[in-house]
């Protein structure tokens, strides 16, 4: 009996501290009021804050959120001058993905040649955005002089040299007959290149 009388007792305290607790911490997280001086009915000060300065800070801060608004405006798309700017970063893709497909489609004839007529065009057109590119490239090093990644664009400079002399290279291999024995090793020696200058230039764009 006592027993059970001595876990009433602990229970009824146990509920009544939780209770207590609980409505202390609704307390603390009710909200002041605000705090506002009236003088001759007139209401000069919210807070401690002069009406006429709490009056002109809102005021202030609508303004420089219509400046902010007005400046941003309406993005506007000029074909001309995006097509002009950083011409490297849109033609590297040609002699890249070039490169990859024309390896594809050596592996697809190898046994026939059957694709060896497309995959020279394609290594041709390559080669002649590879040093399209090597041009527009050079043009584009300038900010990185000085610059941490310095050594990076200094890396991806010549293995995009020598991406673009495998490229031609392999390009030969398969027009000058004494040389289509080295078809195989420029084909792959310019995929791993390809790869290469691409991953070193991804990171210098982004």
């Amino acid at each position: 009996m006592k027993k059970i009388i001595f876990i009433k007792m602990m229970l009824i305290i146990i509920f009544t501290i939780e209770i207590t607790f609980a409505h202390e911490d609704h307390d603390e997280k009710k909200e002041k009021p605000d705090t506002v001086t009236v003088v001759n009915g007139d209401t000069i000060a919210i807070n401690g804050i002069a009406v006429s300065d709490s009056i002109l800070a809102l005021h202030e801060a609508d303004e420089h959120e219509e400046e902010e608004v007005e400046k941003e405006g309406e993005f506007k798309l000029n074909f001309i001058d995006v097509m002009f700017e950083h011409v490297h970063n849109k033609i590297i893709h040609f002699p890249i993905v070039l490169a990859v497909v024309a390896f594809l489609f050596a592996i697809l004839g190898y046994k026939d040649d059957r694709y060896k007529s497309v995959i020279k065009i394609m290594l041709l057109i390559a080669g002649v955005f590879a040093i399209i590119a090597f041009f527009t490239g050079t043009n584009q090093i300038g900010p990185f002089i000085g610059d941490p990644k310095e050594w990076l664009a200094n890396s991806h400079r010549f293995f995009g040299i020598a991406t673009t002399i495998s490229i031609w290279l392999w390009y030969l291999c398969l027009i000058v007959k004494p040389l289509q024995k080295f078809t195989w090793l420029f084909a792959i020696l310019t995929v791993i290149l390809v790869s290469i200058t691409g991953l070193y230039g991804g990171v210098l764009a982004h």
